[in-house]
């Protein structure tokens, strides 16, 4: 009797790409654990991080003390954040230029955003403050600059629009790692989610209060680097991590070295205060080639596999990667290319970043679990009013 098969049924041993492992399924069990507690190790801490602290600290700030018309970064520069603005950021208009690094405040030497704070004490919006600044080396002058109450609508644009699509993330990443935390792949994306989300919430942060500075130049490499592992393992894991598994943790070596770099220029004694720069702006490469790399293998994915799942995963997750990746990307490697960069928009450039995780898990979902097809159409239904929303 012949058997007819169902046109509609995939491939039983393609359905599950991840299955796909190496001859010695005991030689992978050691990185397995590793990785379950990486993510169990990190998941808490972010969360806690994410949804308590960043909030409190960003309306404690945003009611405390008056603004002084610009942000200063850890080590006490003024970055660039409304630079073009000076009646929203009159330090500017004052004559403060990017760069200057800020050593006093009404004669109180400062070294943090907590002694600021302390310094503006008691003193209300509408007053001058005097503010000494250097600009390199060891000359110094004195700028007064009217005191204000910083701008709702900068708020929005600074806190809220990135907090909630990092919030986003969250919400997509803890989905696929309830469903699918026992493989690479949704550990990979779960870490991710977690590292773009404490790289986004915490961009107020950084301006700001500066208590998890640490937080996000760690987060900002490692979102580059599980990305890159996130491509070695899914839809099908390549060749040379199926026969080495501890291969996918490659990437991470370089978060190693990356986030050391930072951490020392950061808070080691002695240090430039502007060599945190140079640190940063390698993570911010490493993030972009992370992004590169991942587009790259899902587009030979996409032309290579002879899964014709493994090439619609590819598809959904290329189309995805572009539509949600293509500002940032340009953002993250301008450096390469051009000295005067541009600031970080963010109404211009976060709110289509919610596309991405919402591809990546609607690509993981799909195929492996056949009930979450209603989870994950609402996933996508609400990721779009989201970025109706935030637009």
């Amino acid at each position: 009797m012949t058997t007819i098969a169902d046109p509609l049924a995939p491939p039983a041993r393609e359905l599950m790409p991840a299955e796909l492992s190496g001859p010695d399924p005991a030689r992978r069990a050691p990185w397995d654990r590793f990785g379950r507690a990486v993510v169990m190790t990190v998941l808490p801490v972010a969360l806690v991080v994410y949804l308590i602290a960043q909030p409190a600290l960003a309306l404690r700030w945003l009611w405390g003390a008056p603004f002084i018309g610009g942000f200063v970064e850890p080590t006490m520069l003024f970055n660039e954040v409304g630079y073009d603005r000076p009646a929203l950021y009159p330090a500017f208009a004052a004559g403060v230029g990017v760069g200057d690094q800020l050593l006093a405040v009404d004669g109180v030497p400062v070294h943090t955003s907590a002694d600021v704070t302390r310094a503006l004490a008691g003193r209300a919006a509408g007053e001058r403050a005097v503010l000494e600044i250097s600009t390199g080396g060891s000359a110094s002058r004195t700028v007064s600059v009217p005191l204000t109450r910083f701008a709702a609508g900068e708020f929005a644009t600074l806190f809220v629009v990135p907090y909630l699509v990092g919030l986003v993330y969250i919400g997509i990443g803890l989905l696929v790692f309830w469903l699918r935390r026992n493989e690479v792949a949704g550990r990979a994306f779960v870490l991710f989610c977690t590292a773009a989300a404490v790289g986004l919430g915490g961009i107020f942060d950084l301006y700001t209060t500066h208590w998890f500075t640490w937080a996000w130049t760690l987060a900002v490499p490692a979102a580059g680097a599980s990305l890159m592992t996130l491509g070695m393992v899914f839809p099908q894991e390549t060749r040379f991590v199926q026969r080495w598994p501890g291969l996918r943790l490659l990437p991470f070596v370089a978060w190693v070295a990356l986030a050391a770099f930072g951490l020392l220029t950061l808070y080691a004694p002695g240090q430039d205060p502007r060599a945190y720069i140079l640190a940063w702006r390698y993570a911010y490469i490493y993030l972009g080639l992370g992004i590169l790399v991942f587009l790259l293998l899902m587009g030979y994915r996409r032309m290579t596999s002879r899964s014709p799942i493994a090439r619609d995963q590819s598809q959904i997750i290329l189309i995805g990667a572009v539509l949600a990746f293509g500002l940032l990307l340009g953002w993250t490697l301008q450096p390469l290319f051009v000295a005067d960069t541009r600031p970080l928009n963010a109404a211009l450039d976060l709110p289509l970043l919610v596309i991405f995780p919402a591809a990546v898990a609607y690509a993981l979902l799909r195929y492996r679990l056949l009930d979450t097809d209603y989870v994950t159409t609402q996933m996508l239904i609400y990721a779009g009013v989201a970025v109706m929303a935030l637009a």
